[in-house]
């Protein structure tokens, strides 16, 4: 357990980018390519916690949105051949409540609030995320 701590990785607080396109009839003609700015670069903010945890911030005040993503690097890799499944097991079972937190409590939480949440696994990773 203390690898898979060690080994987390979360993106603290990441706001995410939004744009507004105008209708396609009234777009203008693109610029040429030489004509556009050139996106300016993301300061990511890093700090390593005692216990191993990786912090990773991003913060970006053009919206009032809050992203947060927890990173475990456990995934289908670390499975042994015919007794697979149990990452993406582990990974349903979050949301399956706690001493502290009953069945779907965040997710009422985040969805009250008009967030979204979710999680995913693969080969190297399990991710849990609230918008």
């Amino acid at each position: 357990m203390r690898s898979v701590v060690r080994f987390a990785f979360s993106v603290a607080a990441t706001a995410l980018l939004c744009c507004a396109a105008a209708a396609a009839q009234d777009a203008p003609a693109p610029a040429p390519a030489s004509a556009l700015a050139k996106p300016r670069p993301i300061a990511i903010q890093s700090r390593t916690l005692p216990n191993g945890l990786r912090l990773l911030v991003v913060e970006e005040h053009s919206t009032p949105i809050l992203n947060i993503q927890v990173w475990y690097h456990v995934g289908s890799k670390d499975e042994r051949p015919g007794r697979t499944g149990f990452a993406h097991l582990f990974e349903h079972l979050m949301f399956k409540g706690s001493a502290h937190v009953g069945v779907d409590e965040l997710s009422r939480i985040v969805e009250a609030a008009g967030g979204v949440d979710n999680a995913y696994t693969n080969d190297d990773a399990t991710v849990f995320w609230e918008t």
